[in-house]
C-alpha cells in the first residue's frame, strides 16, 4: 500500500459508514432520506447517505457517488458529515482542490470533527501546502490524540521539511497506537534507518514483519536494512519479494537495483541494467549513478562515465556522482580530468569521506600510468 495516500481520510478510509472519532453520531436504524429545501437532515438520514456513497465508491461508481453526495449537500448544506463525504468523493475523482474545499466546509460547520482535519491535512500535503497541512493535523491531534493517521501524516510533513527527528517522534506515537500497522512500522523503521540506527529500524519493523510478512512496503524496508548492514543476499531476497508484490513502485525497483549492483555477480549486473535503463527517462541522478556503477562493474568505463556525467548534469552539487565520475575517469586514464574533479570535491567538502574517496580514486589513475 502506498501510504503517501496517507490513509487520507482518517476514519473514512476503511469505509465511509464508520463513525468519525470526535465526529457525528452513528446512523440510526430506519431513518428517512434527507429532506428537501435545506432543512436539517436527521442524523440517521445523513449516515444512510454516507453508507450509500461508500458502497458506490467500493463498486467503482465514482460519478454516481459524486451526484449523490452533491445532492445531499445541496439539501442539507449545514451537515458537516455530508461535506466530509463529498470531500472523500472529490479525492476519488482526483480533484484535490475541491476535496480541500469540502474538508474546509466540513470543519467550518463542525470545528470538532477531527477526521475532517486529518483529511484536510492529507490533501494539503498532496497539494504541497505543508504549512496548512501541519496546522490541520495539529488540530486533529489536539481533538483526538488517538488519531493514528494524524500522527502518521505529521511525520510526512516533518520528513518533507527535512526534520527526521520530528518525523520519528510522530511515527513513534503512531506505533504506540497501532503497533501492528505495517505502514506505520515500515515508515518508522525507514526513518530510524535514515537516522543511522539500523538496530532501532529492525526493532520498529518487527511488528510489521510479524503481522504482514508479505507486505511490499515492509519487505522494501527490510531489504533496505539488510542492504545498509551489508547482508546482500538477504537484501536481494527481500527486495525481490517487494518488487514482485509492487512491480510499479519505482523506489522498490531502485533499491533492488542497488542491491544487485552491490552484490555484483554478472547476472546481477545484467538484471540491474535491465531495471535501470527504462528508468533513465525519469531523469533521476540516482538512476544514472546506479546505472554507471553497473556499467563500471561490467567493464564498460566509457558507458559508466556517460552515466555519471548525466547524473552530475542533473545534480551538479551532489558529491556522490562526482566521486564516481573520478573513478570512471581514472579507469579511462584521463588523469588530469580525474584530478580536477577530485579537487572540486575537496573544495566543496574538505576532509569528508567523499573528498577522501575522490582523492583515492584519482591516485589510482596516477599509479596506472595515466596522464
Amino acid at each position: 500500500m502506498d501510504r503517501t495516500a496517507l490513509v487520507v481520510f482518517g476514519c473514512l478510509a476503511g469505509g465511509l459508514a464508520c463513525t468519525p472519532r470526535g465526529g457525528p453520531a452513528p446512523p440510526e436504524a430506519g431513518a428517512k432520506a434527507p429532506s428537501e429545501g435545506g432543512d436539517p437532515a436527521p442524523a440517521g438520514a445523513v449516515d444512510e447517505t454516507v453508507e450509500r456513497v461508500q458502497k458506490m465508491l467500493a463498486q467503482g461508481r465514482v460519478e454516481q457517488a459524486a451526484k449523490l453526495a452533491e445532492a445531499a449537500v445541496a439539501r442539507a448544506p449545514d451537515e458537516a458529515k455530508l461535506h466530509y463525504t463529498l470531500a472523500v468523493v472529490r479525492r476519488h475523482q482526483g480533484d484535490l482542490a475541491q476535496s480541500r474545499a469540502a474538508f474546509e466546509a466540513a470543519v467550518a460547520r463542525d470545528p470538532k470533527l477531527a477526521p475532517a482535519y486529518v483529511g484536510l491535512g492529507a490533501v494539503a500535503i498532496e497539494l504541497g501546502d505543508l504549512e496548512a497541512a501541519e496546522a490541520a493535523l495539529s488540530r486533529a491531534v489536539t481533538l483526538d490524540p488517538s488519531a493514528v493517521e494524524a500522527h502518521y501524516d505529521r511525520a510526512l510533513v516533518a520528513a518533507a521539511r527535512g526534520d527526521l527527528q520530528a518525523a520519528r517522534t510522530s511515527l513513534e506515537r503512531a506505533a504506540k497506537l497501532a503497533p501492528s500497522d505495517p505502514d506505520v512500522a515500515a515508515a518508522l523503521a525507514g526513518i530510524r534507518l535514515d537516522l543511522g540506527d539500523p538496530q532501532g529500524a529492525r526493532d520498529a519493523l518487527a511488528p510489521g514483519l510479524a503481522s504482514h510478512p508479505e507486505d511490499p512496503y515492509v519487505q522494501h524496508v527490510a531489504g533496505r536494512i539488510a542492504l545498509k548492514e551489508g547482508r546482500l543476499d538477504e537484501a536481494v531476497a527481500a527486495l525481490e519479494r517487494a518488487a514482485a508484490a509492487a512491480p510499479d513502485a519505482t523506489e522498490v525497483q531502485l533499491a533492488l537495483a542497488e542491491a544487485l549492483v552491490r552484490r555484483g555477480r554478472a547476472d546481477d549486473l545484467r538484471r540491474a541494467v535491465a531495471i535501470l535503463e527504462p528508468l533513465a527517462a525519469t531523469e533521476s541522478a540516482e538512476v544514472f549513478v546506479l546505472l554507471g556503477s553497473a556499467y563500471g562493474k561490467q567493464g564498460a568505463p566509457a558507458k559508466a562515465l556517460a552515466s555519471f556525467d548525466r547524473a552530475v548534469a542533473i545534480a551538479p552539487k551532489a558529491l556522490g556522482p562526482r566521486v564516481r565520475r573520478v573513478g570512471a575517469l581514472a579507469a579511462l586514464h584521463r588523469c588530469a580530468k580525474a584530478r580536477k574533479e577530485a579537487q572540486w570535491v575537496a573544495r566543496e567538502a574538505p576532509g569528508s569521506k567523499a573528498a577522501k574517496a575522490a582523492e583515492a580514486a584519482a591516485r589510482t589513475c596516477r599509479r596506472a600510468g595515466g596522464r
